[in-house]
């Protein structure tokens, strides 16, 4: 007797779109750090060296947009978090007019 498989259709595509999105980010990212740890001029052989990375760890320039990176991602973390736990508990805890509209916003 052939038994036939049944397959959810929705799972599978779930799970192939899954994989497509991980290879479109990982591949690149992949690709950045390899190429990070050789340096190539013209005419001389590829030389495997850490050289990039010490370049990016110590140019104050770099430094100084390192930390204004850090700065402003905490901050806007601190507010978005200050305003999605206000939003969730307005909505669960309360009995405020508009509820609904908050439960809207808060999927958003």
């Amino acid at each position: 007797m052939l038994s036939l498989v049944k397959v959810r259709t929705d799972s599978l595509v779930q799970g192939i779109t899954s994989w497509i999105v991980v290879l479109m980010i990982l591949a690149p990212i992949g690709m950045l750090l390899s190429r990070s740890l050789y340096v190539e001029q013209f005419g001389e052989p590829i030389v495997f060296t850490l050289r990039n990375f010490k370049t990016v760890f110590t140019d104050e320039v770099i430094l100084y947009a390192i930390g204004n990176t850090v700065i402003v991602s905490l901050g806007s973390t601190a507010f978005a978090t200050i305003i999605g736990v206000a939003l969730a508990w307005l909505s669960t805890r309360t009995n405020v007019p508009g509820r609904s509209f908050l439960n809207v916003c808060n999927t958003i």
